[in-house]
């Protein structure tokens, strides 16, 4: 039996981090990982979408979309093997890992024992209980980049990231694309003005959107073609269907079990630490449940390795870091920390402070001016949730999520500059529009007088 001081079972962008910065370090690291280096993020998710976005906006008649876009992934996945070649020990496509016991693995017929072991299996995608789904065939973002060419029509089951992103980018490209969820609004997640202004944007490419319906049933005509009938009555025909509703979790190969971890419907247990029922063993990322983002698997990855060198006082907190989120449509909406809804159920004081692109005279000169800057804050000052809908919003978030996790202010936004005219100018506008309402009262004005 081989020993090793890290085991970490999956590759995606959490197992990563770990297999990386461990190998780093000088440890003796075991990365398994059953299917392809990457995991979804690479092969199925964050970038081939991102790539079919870039097409759809800059080569929409691009030939062979997919071929292209699976020839980079290709590019990209052996540069990843390539790029730990050496640094740890990989077994890449032999088969699943399991818990023998608290420390010891298997894969294949070899057992492989660990110090401290990571699991960072991710999910899959969830498949709703819909009449008729188990007897069409269906498109996730597991085989969506398979495909050959852009159907004529595409109905999408779901209203969250992969929805909205890639009925835009097929829209774009001359398909017919139908969104139909059973929620509100879209990107329930964020807000739902965020979620109205991002239908428009859809609308505008001739997307069709279909909130707080609930489907029926689905079936096949004898043309081929899918039907998607929802209680309300419509229904809504399509040369192919995408089930884009959400995730789901799949720990059987794993025998957990076996190694005393405790796991449920939304996934493995973990306490503060991302360490799981079983201290010698941490379950990072998607697979336990609390952020399905790749960005937030890979800090869940890093923070988890450093804690198995610290002494409790110094250990970190994975909940304690705001974790920004972006959806790269038109327009991109981004978000970090709590949304309006959250304070309103919290009962926690607030006010709302907004700028709008369409009164900075950059975003209106550079064809950016739709989309606005809004953030929940104290009386004080205090950031409690920000959220950005417009163009560079993805960029601009990150600025935010540094304030709210180190505790600046307003204040002291706004007295930080910003280089002009870069979108990122919006955010101390922000911090100028709060500090000119403190000065709207009456007895103010008057106190400022005395001054000049």
């Amino acid at each position: 039996m081989k020993k090793y001081d890290v085991v970490v079972i999956g590759l995606g962008p959490a197992g990563m981090a770990v297999t990386n910065m461990a190998s780093e370090m000088g440890l003796k690291v075991l990365a398994v990982e059953s299917r392809n280096i990457g995991g979804e993020c690479s092969n199925t998710g964050c970038i081939p979408s991102k790539a079919l976005l870039a097409i759809s906006e800059k080569n929409p008649m691009l030939a062979e979309p997919f071929a292209r876009i699976n020839a980079d992934i290709d590019h990209i996945r052996e540069n990843r093997i390539s790029s730990l070649s050496g640094k740890a020990d990989i077994l890449l496509g032999q088969g699943p890992a399991s818990f023998v016991n608290g420390e010891v693995i298997r894969v294949g017929e070899e057992e492989y024992t660990g110090k401290h072991i990571f699991i960072a299996t991710g999910t899959r995608p969830f498949i709703p209980p819909i009449e008729g789904l188990d007897k069409v065939e269906y498109l996730t973002n597991e085989n969506l980049f398979q495909l050959e060419a852009i159907p004529e029509s595409l109905t999408f089951i779901g209203g969250g990231a992969i929805a909205c992103e890639m009925s835009q980018a097929f829209a774009r490209m001359g398909c017919k694309c139908t969104i139909v969820h059973d929620r509100p609004y879209l990107l329930p997640n964020g807000e739902k003005e965020a979620g109205e202004f991002l239908q428009r944007g859809c609308e505008k490419l001739g997307i069709t959107v279909y909130n707080s319906r609930v489907i029926a049933r689905v079936s096949k005509r004898d043309n081929g073609r899918i039907v998607v009938r929802t209680r309300d009555g419509e229904e809504i025909e399509s040369e192919k269907l995408v089930v884009a509703a959400g995730r789901s979790y799949d720990f059987s190969s794993l025998h957990l079990e076996n190694a005393g971890v405790e796991y449920g419907r939304k996934g493995i247990v973990v306490d503060d630490y991302l360490r799981t029922t079983n201290k010698h063993i941490h379950a990072i990322g998607d697979c336990n449940g609390s952020y399905l983002l790749s960005h937030a698997a890979m800090h869940q990855g890093m923070l988890a390795l450093m804690n198995t060198m610290m002494m409790p006082p110094l250990k970190k907190k994975y909940l304690k870091y705001p974790v920004p989120w972006t959806v790269f449509t038109e327009p991109q909406v981004s978000h970090v920390g709590r949304t309006s809804a959250e304070l309103d159920a919290e009962h926690i004081d607030y006010e709302m402070v907004e700028t709008k692109y369409s009164d900075y005279e950059n975003a209106v000169a550079g064809d950016k001016g739709e989309g606005y800057v809004r953030v929940y804050a104290s009386s004080a000052g205090r950031i409690y949730g920000v959220s950005i809908v417009g163009a560079n919003s993805g960029e601009m978030i990150n600025e935010w999520a540094l304030a709210i996790q180190h505790n600046i202010g307003l204040y002291d936004l706004m007295m930080t500059m910003h280089s002009f005219p870069t979108m990122g100018f919006l955010s101390k506008r922000i911090g100028e529009n709060w500090m000119m309402k403190k000065m709207q009262p009456g007895f103010v004005k008057k106190l400022l007088k005395l001054f000049f």
